[in-house]
């Protein structure tokens, strides 16, 4: 899948599911600007990648307006102005908890302040740089959770909200875009995922394959993009079968 000359921004980008979506990005010969909260899992990133990628590394954590205007501004001078034909939001995570009844609020709205509004504020950040972007896409990140909580695993509620909290907004930018503005999905990813190599997801879970299975996905997603919509992953069939064409 050939991307050539064309630029994406993946937020979250030495995250598990972020450093695939880099990666493969650079297979299909984009420029990328992978943007992370840490300097340090940048170097690291850059240090595993391959030679000749066009990789460049972006620190931004868009959890605030000032944070927001500063990650526009950072982005757009690593691209020298160009415009952002693709963009991933892979940020966030998933608290787990007390039952919903005894969870603090603090605790709940800290999860949101982790989950969600990063992923807000990324889209306030990136959507004003794809303006005249190649058929413009953006990829929100969410999970299986979304649909309930796992039986066996009460704790995981707020990733249940915090998914289907994500998997939401996606309605909403793309009602905000319409159908001739950036192309906006979710991808909603039901299997465990390991880090490159990795035998666990984050959360401790057995995971079958790594992010690197994962990553094509993206792509896929950013050249056929599925406006509004909410895309389930259900299992590595699916996810194969669509990051093929």
């Amino acid at each position: 899948m050939e991307l050539h000359g064309q630029t994406v921004v993946v937020g979250g980008a030495t995250g598990v599911v972020g450093s695939g979506a880099v990666r493969a990005f650079l297979d299909a010969a984009a420029t990328v600007v992978g943007v992370s909260r840490s300097a340090q899992r940048l170097e690291e990133l850059q240090a595993v990648l391959p030679a000749g990628a066009d990789f460049r590394g972006v620190v931004g954590d868009p959890v605030d307006d000032d944070a927001v205007l500063r990650l526009r501004a950072d982005v757009e001078a690593a691209l020298g102005g160009a415009p952002v034909d693709h963009a991933v939001s892979a940020l966030g995570f998933v608290t787990m908890a007390d039952p919903p009844s005894v969870t603090p609020l603090g605790v709940a709205r800290q999860a949101m302040q982790d989950g969600l509004y990063p992923n807000v504020g990324f889209a306030q950040a990136l959507l004003p740089l794809q303006a005249g972007g190649t058929s413009p896409s953006f990829t929100l990140v969410s999970g299986g959770f979304a649909h309930g909580v796992p039986p066996e695993a009460p704790q995981l509620w707020l990733g249940t909200v915090k998914n289907a909290a994500v998997s939401a907004l996606t309605s909403g930018l793309a009602a905000e875009q319409g159908p001739d503005g950036v192309h906006v999905t979710t991808a909603c990813v039901h299997v465990g995922v390991a880090p490159a190599g990795g035998p666990s997801n984050q959360l401790g879970f057995p995971a079958a394959r790594d992010t690197l299975a994962l990553g094509p996905v993206f792509p896929a997603l950013a050249t056929n993009p599925r406006h509004g919509q909410v895309v389930c992953l259900t299992d590595w069939d699916t996810i194969d079968q669509l990051a093929a064409g």
